[in-house]
């Protein structure tokens, strides 16, 4: 793998097909990811005479056994270059097959209260899906007394790690063995998908940084995530401490209005 700056100098070389790479990239995960059918040509190939259209009869991409989020019929990328460093990145939206999708709202509320098992898998869902929990107990106190700040340190560039550019090796790993033996190797794989590979991943990408300062001993917030009135308060309100919860929810008027006063004490406002 060429080091940080001999990539910086290959993509300045040929912008476009830094571009390129990263459409490549986009829909490698719409297919492995996601479990789509998916193509360069998507979504004229439905319209090419003799070709094999990515969509079904019914107009789904989906693939049968769908991807991590279930079954999704169809999505669609904005992929845009950050103001500041022009770094590439994408915004999705995957349409995913669901109970509202050929039902009024009204009908889904009725069957709930008929079937209030429903609102647990959906629970159980949402947890899945939006990820937001340390995979340890020892792995929040190593992060907050080493991780945190030696991510932060080499945030955004991190030129010294290949973590966001690699596959790591048990992903690549081929298990031949016995039922019994492919169920525990499941286990363990996944014990090192959440602990290892999803932790870093999250340590990296969705940590929302804000900066140490040592003369000030506190954390500084960036100047593109200042509040408007509040110059050292993050306008997102991280970090959102006064926001956690151990356990999926089904929001209501009195949570939603206990994080809101919860928002309104950090900012300073009450």
């Amino acid at each position: 793998m060429p080091d940080y700056d001999r990539r910086r100098a290959l993509i300045a070389e040929d912008s476009l097909a830094s571009v390129e790479g990263f459409r490549v990239m986009v829909l490698l995960a719409y297919e492995h990811l996601f479990g789509m059918r998916v193509c360069p040509n998507c979504p004229h190939c439905n319209f090419d005479a003799g070709g094999e259209p990515c969509q079904d009869w019914f107009g789904s991409n989906a693939k049968a056994e769908g991807g991590i989020f279930g079954r999704p019929d169809a999505g669609y990328t904005s992929i845009e270059a950050q103001k500041s460093t022009g770094a590439l990145h994408a915004h999705s939206q995957i349409f995913v097959q669901c109970l509202h999708q050929h039902e009024p709202l009204s009908e889904v509320f009725a069957r709930m209260l008929e079937k209030p098992e429903l609102v647990e898998k959906y629970l159980r869902y949402k947890a899945h899906v939006c990820r937001q929990t340390f995979a340890s107990d020892a792995l929040v106190a190593s992060w907050d007394e080493a991780r945190r700040k030696a991510v932060e340190n080499e945030w955004p560039e991190y030129s010294t790690t290949t973590d966001l550019i690699t596959t790591p090796s048990y992903v690549l790993e081929t298990d031949t063995r016995s039922l019994h033996s492919r169920v525990q190797g499941g286990i363990n794989w996944l014990r090192q998908h959440l602990q290892l590979h999803v932790q870093r991943l999250q340590e990296l990408k969705q940590h929302h940084v804000h900066i140490w300062d040592e003369d000030k001993q506190e954390y500084v917030v960036l100047e593109h995530c200042k509040s408007k009135d509040k110059k050292n308060i993050c306008k997102s309100h991280f970090p959102r401490t006064q926001w956690l919860i151990s356990s999926a929810v089904v929001l209501c008027a009195g949570i939603l209005e206990h994080m809101a006063w919860a928002c309104l004490a950090q900012a300073g406002k009450i």
